[in-house]
């Protein structure tokens, strides 16, 4: 409900890692968006230990996604924020709560 009302016309990019985890968060937070499905525009899936995203991230700014929801963890999130920086993508980023360590 938070991220409806403060984003109410977002383009959504869902960012999730290819494991129970990434998958299970992607699928709880797109399920809060199933009366409004069509704000998420694009779902990536990267693998656990990857370290490049600049495929996905700009696959995201072409789309104009202008909020991304990272269902990742602390190592991947953090280079996947200094990759959107690279790339210039001008989103919010939401994370889920693993993406900040334990």
């Amino acid at each position: 409900d938070y991220i409806q009302q403060k984003f109410p016309s977002a383009k959504i990019a869902i960012i999730k890692q290819n494991n129970d985890y990434g998958i299970g968060t992607a699928k709880a937070f797109r399920s809060a968006f199933s009366a409004n499905d069509e704000q998420i525009i694009i779902e990536e899936t990267i693998e656990p230990k990857e370290t490049d995203f600049r495929t996905p991230l700009s696959k995201i700014k072409n789309l104009g996604a202008n909020l991304i929801y990272l269902a990742v963890y602390p190592s991947e999130g953090a280079l996947i924020i200094n990759q959107t920086k690279e790339l210039n993508l001008k989103a919010d980023l939401l994370a889920s709560v693993a993406m900040f360590g334990s």
